[in-house]
């Protein structure tokens, strides 16, 4: 779980940036989303990077959004079935994994739907 400080410290995404940025194209990647699900999103792009072994595959594939919606994060991309693979994975866990503090989640709201820990449950940043 991350601390009160960590959560207000965005410096993840710079972090991330500074690793996979490319797949993002010219102006790099772009979080809509809380620091919960910084770890989730590094494995899901550490993997992508990994599985992206062909040059001009890797040339071509972009990520054109990361965001919340519904209670869990959506990425999408133009790559092949291995690299959905890797992204269903990531959205499945981002879905039991609370979005503010990366400790164990659940979906709950009405209007507004989140994943979020108990400790967590009302928080509004």
């Amino acid at each position: 779980m991350l601390t009160d400080d960590v959560i207000k410290d965005h410096g993840w995404r710079e972090e991330l940036n500074r690793r996979f940025g490319w797949m993002g194209g010219e102006h790099g990647l772009y979080f809509e989303c809380l620091g919960g699900w910084r770890f989730v999103l590094k494995d899901m792009l550490e993997r992508i990077d990994a599985t992206l072994t062909d040059p001009e595959k890797r040339e071509v594939f972009r990520i054109s959004q990361i965001k919340e919606k519904f209670g869990e994060f959506r990425v999408y991309h133009n790559g092949d079935d291995r690299i959905d693979r890797i992204v269903d994975a990531a959205e499945a866990a981002s879905h039991i994994t609370c979005d503010v503090c990366a400790d164990r989640g659940w979906t709950q709201g009405a209007g507004w739907i989140s994943t979020r820990c108990s400790k967590h449950s009302g928080w509004r940043g």
